[in-house]
């Protein structure tokens, strides 16, 4: 089974942006989510007004997930319903107390959530895999290593082995620890990640560019995967549409195999 998963962070809706604000990306993110089509997608700095948005416009799309805090960002999952059922799902805190809504350690700048799901393929039962969405602080590189320490733990408390997914916006490039860190020593229920830009060892260049278009640089937007799922490609799409970019980041997208 192959199928497409995206990591997208669609910027915050923020009049300060004027000409680049949600209302004017509308329409091009739409459209652009609708031709790629993808099974899965991660999304990252959704308010609720966005998130609205994307339901009445994307029907076939089911968003999972909570606001990191009331009025402010969320990180959901959102999955064809059609295709998928999802079995479990929930948010929880990078924080010393996961489980306890809007807390925050570990000098971040703000609290930072990641959303997770556990999903089923329609019609073929056995086929069950994990999915994980985070957006890791900005300034603090305490909070990413130890946030992401924190994923790791909950994907292997989360009952049996599933095959998993691990994506969202790091704020790190590959030199940085918390990278290092889920390249050497992360482990789900002992088996290594992944990184989709393993894939040809291509130089995949810059995932955030500001509104600019650059290419240049490195990406600090992942898809990671566990054992279970291989990834056939890896796509950074820096196409305008209706000569605007989609947000400040590129959509990472990826082509995955199910090997369950």
């Amino acid at each position: 089974m192959e199928f497409q998963v995206m990591t997208f962070n669609l910027r915050l809706n923020l009049n300060s942006d004027g000409p680049f604000a949600w209302p004017y990306r509308r329409k091009a993110v739409v459209e652009y989510l609708r031709q790629i089509s993808p099974l899965i997608i991660g999304a990252q700095e959704v308010l609720d007004g966005m998130l609205e948005d994307l339901k009445q416009e994307l029907p076939e799309y089911t968003p999972l997930g909570v606001t990191r805090r009331e009025g402010e960002e969320a990180t959901p999952i959102l999955y064809k319903s059609h295709l998928l059922e999802c079995k479990a799902y929930g948010t929880f805190w990078l924080s010393k107390t996961p489980d306890i809504p809007n807390s925050i350690d570990f000098n971040s700048a703000f609290p930072r959530i990641c959303t997770w799901a556990e999903f089923m393929v329609k019609g073929d039962r056995t086929r069950r895999f994990r999915v994980f969405n985070t957006h890791l602080d900005h300034i603090s590189r305490e909070a990413q290593i130890e946030g992401m320490k924190i994923i790791i733990q909950r994907m292997n408390e989360n009952g049996e082995f599933l095959p998993s997914l691990l994506m969202g916006d790091f704020n790190a490039i590959e030199s940085d620890d918390v990278i290092q860190y889920l390249n050497e020593k992360a482990r789900v229920k002992g088996k290594s990640l992944t990184s989709c830009y393993a894939v040809q060892g291509a130089d995949y260049g810059a995932t955030f560019h500001n509104y600019t278009g650059i290419a240049e640089g490195d990406p600090i937007d992942y898809i990671y995967a566990t054992e279970g799922f291989t990834f056939l490609n890896t796509t950074i799409d820096r196409e305008m549409k209706h000569g605007l970019y989609l947000s400040d980041h590129y959509p990472v997208r990826c082509t995955v195999r199910f090997e369950g």
